[in-house]
This record gives C-alpha cells, sequence and structure tokens, in this order.
C-alpha cells in the first residue's frame, strides 16, 4: 500500500475503537483520515508523526527567518558597521570636515 496515501476510518468506527486509529497511524506511519460519510471530519496522526511535523515547521519557519533577514539586509539603504569601543572613541574624537559628503 503507497505510505504517501492516508488511512480512512468512518467516525464511527473512531468512536467505537479510537486507540485503533492511533495504532493504524503508528504502524502504517500513514495519517488517518476520520470521514463522516462522504466529508472528511478531521484527521488523526501518532505522537511520533505529530512531533516530527512540528520539527518540520519549527525548520521551516528558521529557514524564513533567514531568508527575510539576508533580503532585508540585501535591500537596505542603510548599512551597520560593528566597532569596537576603543576604535569607537578614536573615531568620535576626530573632526570632521565640513565639505565632507
Amino acid at each position: 500500500m503507497d505510505s504517501s496515501q492516508p488511512i480512512n476510518i468512518d467516525l464511527g468506527e473512531l468512536k467505537e475503537q479510537p486507540n485503533r486509529a492511533f495504532e493504524a497511524a503508528e504502524k502504517e506511519k500513514r495519517v488517518v483520515h476520520v470521514m463522516d460519510g462522504d466529508q472528511l471530519a478531521g484527521v488523526l496522526m501518532s505522537k511520533a508523526q505529530y512531533e516530527f511535523a512540528l520539527d518540520e515547521i519549527e525548520s521551516l519557519y528558521d529557514v524564513i527567518d533567514e531568508l527575510t533577514v539576508s533580503d532585508s539586509i540585501a535591500n537596505s539603504d542603510e548599512k551597520r558597521f560593528s566597532v569596537y569601543h576603543d576604535d569607537f572613541e578614536r573615531i568620535k574624537d576626530m573632526q570632521l570636515y565640513e565639505e565632507w559628503d
């Protein structure tokens, strides 16, 4: 059976034997679609599947954050530089010529 396809279970069957749906999800490594007639009523997954999904979502958010920061820096007109404290003290005491832009 294709592991990318969900297992379908009737809502009535879930009410009668709820553990069976979770056991099937764990054993088959697939999500369980809870059906109410022809309509999808919900989706169940094992704890391991849920934890894996959360880890994947967190990883995606990290990538999005990195890309957002990189894009922001690349498209910014403002440039920032770090200066060590001693260097800053020397720079702030320098007199700049007025004709410098």
